[in-house]
């Protein structure tokens, strides 16, 4: 079973000692006007969409009631309003602010102190409205408040759900976040305290649930952050909050950032910090773009091996098409089968994939709604790691009309086999020992030799440790061979009793046999196929790297393909068309028990016709 790995908009895992980036959005960040700020302590900013007003709390002594009051500021076309005293029934003489409304404005919940009916430190109470009238204002009671310090609300849209802060026991430690839900008729449940997934033995407030629900925002000093208080994200799914994710360097700071609040149809988020540059104290700043209003959609990313349907090794980017971005990047493995990723839904993204230096592919992911589930698989051919184009060298790599590579060791052998199984073989060309023509063969062979060399060196170098490389143990390497003939007309027969199977260029098998007629395609298989075998006792038998070549081979992770490329006519020296063409391609997992269409794994034929030096 493969494992599944969560990228919630970055792509480490939590457990770091460094903050963890919440995405590669770019975020302006502005503090809001003078006649918003105060030199005092301003904070928890709402917007209640109804009504088009921006709520928040402040400390400051203007126009004020008591200790900390609700003030509100008018959202226009311009910017916000100067800033007023939110008044009575809000505003009393004690401590009032921090507030909540549902969508559609009809109740909203605060805290405040020093109440007549409050139950402890801090309490919450439930607004109701008429229009833009409260027509009441009740303590939530026993179940939800205590005798602590209860305060800092966020209600989900329908005003079900009151999210809030408490410092009462039966937390983690600190103060801690809890909910509580309400039947319909006004009724709340026992409060419970939320997972340690979200809760720890520090310091957690001011949760703020998205329009959507999916998402809580909150801030806390008992994550590894950047300093004093972070704003986190966590989100929900069906086995409940996930583990938190810093917003970032673009919003937190090494001061306190506190009081995250995004509302639906607004370009801006919000929240507060006292980081320098600020008026005094906390102060209130909005940034865009605001792309977490619009709730978070999930992107699964497959990458593929057509060959085998295993996972493939390759680069991820996601591009934000509004930003001119890339937002997310990653690496995918050999063994996940996919990547989840939670980005922001309602924007535009360009998924694009790479494997290897020659193969990539793109999806457009289009204005995703809020929850749901898209997908951009990426499916990829066998890459090549090495390619070997004899054809650029000006020498013939096959005596005329024979099948065995031309080196000094075969040239020799050949000799050997006109006077025997060959001796019938009239497409081969004739020439003395010792004569111009066997010289000029010499020479060749010389070249060839060091061709094949080259060959090797690259492979054991490169090629082969590929394989060994974490994440490749399982892949198969494919040896791809294909010789090539001159057009010149063969008359004769097949003469030597070991048979031979090769592919052609449309992967169609052909199997040659002794007695068979000798043919152009024949001859390029033949060629193909005792290419492999001189190559293959050179891996086995020559230099550094053998014991590495051997125990990939052992593995049954070497796979040569004999093709045979028939007539090549791209040049007019028929000397040049006796080639071979060698290609080394990263094959994928072979399932168990199958072979390739088209491909033949050889290695049992080498086993047996050669002979192992171990």
């Amino acid at each position: 079973m493969k494992y599944l790995i969560l990228f919630l908009l970055i792509c480490l895992p939590f457990a770091s000692a460094k903050p963890q980036q919440f995405s590669g959005f770019k975020l302006e960040i502005h503090p809001l006007p003078a006649h918003v700020n105060s030199q005092s302590d301003d904070y928890a900013p709402v917007i209640n969409t109804r009504s088009n007003a921006f709520f928040f709390t402040s400390y400051r002594d203007t126009d004020s009631r008591g200790e900390a009051d609700l003030y509100l500021s008018r959202i226009e076309r311009t910017g916000l309003t100067a800033a007023v005293n939110a008044g009575f029934p809000y505003n009393t003489k004690g401590n009032d602010g921090a507030i909540s409304f549902s969508a559609d404005g009809t109740i909203a919940v605060f805290a405040t102190d020093g109440r007549e009916d409050g139950l402890g430190d801090t309490d919450l109470y439930v607004v109701r409205y008429s229009g833009d009238a409260i027509v009441d204002i009740t303590n939530l009671g026993p179940l939800v408040n205590s005798e602590y310090w209860d305060s800092q609300p966020t209600l989900t849209a329908d005003g079900m759900t009151l999210f809030f802060v408490s410092n009462r026991p039966g937390g983690f430690g600190g103060t801690d976040i809890w909910t509580t839900t309400q039947d319909g008729w006004g009724k709340w449940s026992a409060a419970q305290v939320l997972a340690t997934s979200v809760n720890t033995e520090s310091e957690e407030r001011c949760p703020f649930i998205s329009p959507d629900g999916s998402a809580l925002y909150f801030s806390s000093d008992g994550f590894p952050g950047y300093g004093g208080m972070d704003i986190w994200m966590s989100t929900r799914s069906d086995i409940g909050w996930s583990l938190p994710q810093n917003l970032g360097s673009d919003i937190n700071s090494v001061a306190n950032d506190m009081f995250f609040h995004s509302a639906e149809e607004e370009h801006r988020f919000y929240f507060a910090s006292d980081r320098e540059g600020g008026i005094g104290g906390l102060d209130l700043y909005s940034g865009t773009p605001d792309i977490f209003s619009a709730g978070f959609f999930y992107l699964s990313v497959q990458v593929m091996d057509t060959v085998s349907g295993s996972p493939l090794p390759a680069s991820v980017s996601v591009y934000d098409v509004e930003q001119d971005r890339i937002v997310l990047s990653w690496d995918t493995d050999a063994q996940t089968d996919f990547y989840t990723n939670i980005l922001p839904a309602g924007r535009d993204y360009i998924v694009r994939a790479r494997a290897g230096s020659d193969q990539e592919g793109e999806r457009r992911i289009s204005s995703p709604s809020s929850g749901s589930k898209e997908r951009a698989l990426f499916r990829f051919g066998p890459l090549t790691l090495a390619e070997f184009d004899l054809g650029r060298y000006n020498i013939p790599f096959f005596v005329s009309g024979y099948y065995r590579p031309n080196t000094t060791e075969e040239l020799e052998r050949l000799f050997d086999l006109r006077r025997g199984d060959l001796r019938r073989a009239t497409y081969i060309e004739t020439f003395a020992r010792n004569s111009d023509r066997h010289h000029q063969y010499l020479s060749y062979a010389a070249t060839v030799e060091t061709i094949f060399e080259t060959v090797r060196l690259e492979a054991t170098n490169s090629v082969f440790p590929h394989l060994l490389t974490p994440g490749n143990e399982n892949e198969i390497l494919d040896i791809i061979i294909t010789g090539y003939a001159d057009p010149q007309p063969i008359v004769g027969r097949y003469f030597e009793d070991e048979s031979i199977s090769f592919i052609d260029q449309d992967r169609v098998e052909h199997t040659v046999r002794e007695g068979d007629a000798m043919t152009n395609l024949v001859l390029s298989g033949l060629r193909a196929w005792h290419s492999s075998r001189y190559l293959d006792e050179l891996f086995r038998t020559s230099g550094a790297g053998v014991e590495v070549y051997r125990q990939l081979r052992e593995d049954r992770r070497i796979r040569y393909t004999i093709v045979g490329g028939d007539v090549q006519r791209d040049t007019r020296d028929y000397d040049v068309q006796r080639r071979i063409h060698i290609r080394m391609e990263r094959a994928g997992l072979q399932p168990r028990g199958e072979t390739a269409p088209g491909s033949f794994d050889l290695n049992e034929h080498l086993r047996g016709n050669i002979e192992d030096p171990r």
